[in-house]
Order: C-alpha cells, then structure tokens, then sequence
C-alpha cells in the first residue's frame, strides 16, 4: 500500500516468479486468504447462496474461512529477469486475495500479476492509512441491492474510479521497474526492499484482466488507457456498462479475450453483447468461449477454499469440478498470451483444451496457427 488517501495512494498484491525454497516448505509463512474479519461482513452482503440474516451469514463465513491460507512465501526474492506483466481486477465484494489460485499459476509460469483492491465500496472490506499517519481507517463494502435502479449509478461512479486506480497501478509499477524508491505503508520494518522489482517487470505489453465487474473495468480500461495492449474478460458482469456497452466494441482496438462460466452468461443473458466484440475490429484478435458446466465462482479461490459440504453454502457447486475448470481457464488464458506478447507456443495448453473439449464451446477461437 503506497501513502495517501484512497484516491491517491495504490493497494495490491503482487504475484511473481521466486528464488528460494518451494513455498510447501515454508507453509508457516502462508498468509491468510481473508486476512481481517471485515471481510466476513462484506462478503456476506453479497453472497446470495445463504437466505440468513446478514450477521448469521458473516458468523458461517468465518467458520468456513478463518483458517484458509494462500499458499505463497510473503516477501519472497524475485527470479531477476524480465516477467510480463498482468494488472487484475477483482469482482464485487471480493478484494486482492481472492484470485489467488489463478494468480499463482499465471506466476509459475512466469508472468508478474498485480491484484489491484479497489477501494471505492465495491471490495468485501479494504482500508487505507489513516489521516494522522499512525493507524488504518476501514473502507467497508456499500450494501445494495445488486442490478437496481439505485445499483445503476453507484456502479457507473465506482467504474471511474477504478479506472483511475488502474492508471495508479500503471504508474507504480513503471517507477518499481525503474528503481524509483516506492514507500508500503504496510512494510513497517522494511522486510523487504521493494528495488528488488528493478528491471523484472516487462512492461512493453501490459494486459489488463478482471473477473465479473473486474470484467466491466478491464473494457473500460481497455477504452480509456491506452498503456493496456491486451484485455482478457473473466465472466464479465456488465450492468455498469448498461448506456455505453454498445459503443465499446469500436472503442477498443486491442486483442480480447473472453471466458464465460455457462450458468452466469446465461442468467445474464450478456451473450449477445459479448459477441458484438467478435465482430468489430478484424484487425485485432477476438477470441471467446464458455466452458460448460461452471458457475460464477469457478473463477476466484471460493471453490478452493471451502469443503465439500459446505459447497451449497458458498454458492460454488459446480458440474464441472473446479479443478477441470482452473486447468482449462488457465490453458486458454495461456493461449491466448503467448500469443499477443510473443512467447513460446504452450504445448501443454493445447493438450488440456484438447483433453476436456466437450467442456469447451468455442465461439471464436483462435486462428489456424494456434488451433
């Protein structure tokens, strides 16, 4: 966390190839997926899978998720090469944690992945430095009834903000890569040197991705900063796009790429937008699929990090397992990042897809080098 206020200073998590031990070897160092109760409030605003009381369901929250840990090494040594880079967006009520699994894996295999928390209402609970410097000041999740009337504006208004919090992004993670000495607020004894990002972090193509209403920012922030060279929509939700959504497809001329849970886009009804993309902008790349069988949550950490039996309770039962689901979000996004920043052909993606294809519809796929 850089200084200032929520609308000055930057909040992520940062996720990246490490020198070191094996991060099962130093499980002690894990850190929590949900790291303050706070969050067990916001999150039980949003989730719609327990009919309870807003209390009651903060209180299962807890007892299904106060132990859950990441399994990363904090502050671990960067591998000093160049990494490219990922700037991600999170859904409503979720924040920098819960994208972990699929952040984790883009980072083994090499890419470096900023989880930006986004603190206009919309994360479970985030805070800031509070105003005389000495402690933290919360920034609790604003509760409405999600895709009405009053929703509508609180959406429109969040989604500038986030977009100027991507730019935020971008430029802190030009003066890391640069060297320029950055202040965490968060790192109070100075655990670790932050110039360890010198040079690492390749920022000729940045690729901007977000899940759900982190869908909605990453085609805003495709249209508005222009630093972004690639887009890819994690089930995208786009209520807030509800008066502009038409005019993006032409707005954008990057390579996209979307990735549909079927239960969503289908109680959506967003296909139909989604594929005015596929057909604007021949001269970039559009690709799109769903993968059947899958809801909402197969894309954060949620499925990961609850049992079997409390599955109904976290709204994250699946016909597709969450596994065969994680392998193939993970081979398509691969796919399709290799291909627009120039890397190495992925085998083994094609494998995957090839493998569980029944479980792929392909709406636009790639073109014939790739396939």
């Amino acid at each position: 966390m850089t200084p200032g206020s929520e609308n000055e200073g930057i909040f992520a998590r940062f996720y990246y190839p490490a020198e070191g031990l094996g991060h099962y070897a130093a499980y002690k160092e894990w850190p929590l997926w949900l790291p303050h109760p706070e969050c067990y409030n916001g999150l039980a605003t949003v989730t719609k899978a327990l009919p309870l009381p807003v209390w009651l369901k903060a209180k299962i929250i807890g007892i299904m998720w106060n132990t859950v840990h990441i399994p990363t090494v904090p502050s671990a040594k960067p591998i000093k090469k160049p990494h490219p880079f990922i700037m991600f967006s999170h859904g409503l009520g979720a924040n920098r944690t819960m994208y972990s699994s699929i952040s984790m894996d883009l980072a083994s295999h090499g890419f470096f992945v900023m989880n930006i928390e986004h603190r206009e209402q919309s994360a479970c609970a985030s805070f800031k430095p509070s105003s005389d410097g000495d402690g933290l000041e919360w920034i609790r999740h604003q509760a409405l009834t999600q895709g009405s009337e009053e929703d509508y504006p609180v959406r429109v208004a969040q989604l500038d903000i986030r977009i100027k919090e991507l730019s935020r992004g971008l430029d802190l993670v030009e003066q890391l890569n640069a060297g320029t000495p950055v202040v965490n607020v968060l790192d109070k004894g100075g655990k670790f040197d932050l110039t360890n990002f010198k040079g690492i972090i390749d920022l000729s193509k940045p690729v901007l991705m977000g899940h759900s209403f982190g869908g909605a920012t990453t085609l805003v922030g495709l249209s508005k900063e222009p630093r972004f060279k690639a887009g890819a929509l994690l089930d995208p939700w786009l209520f807030g796009l509800r008066e502009t959504i038409s005019q993006l497809p032409e707005e954008i001329d990057k390579p996209l790429l979307t990735i549909n849970m079927e239960d969503f886009v289908t109680k959506e009804k967003s296909l139909a937008q989604l594929k005015a993309f596929l057909s604007s902008r021949s001269e970039v790349e559009r690709v799109m699929c769903t993968i059947r069988g899958t809801v909402h949550y197969n894309q954060t950490d949620v499925p990961f990090a609850t049992s079997r039996r409390m599955k109904p309770l976290g709204g994250s039962v699946s016909e597709t397992g969450e596994h065969v689901s994680r392998q193939l979000n993970i081979a398509v996004l691969r796919l399709f990042l290799h291909r627009q920043l120039g890397l190495k052909e992925p085998r083994d993606c094609h494998d995957i897809v090839r493998e569980y294809e029944t479980l792929v519809e392909k709406i636009q796929w790639f073109d014939d080098r790739i396939v």
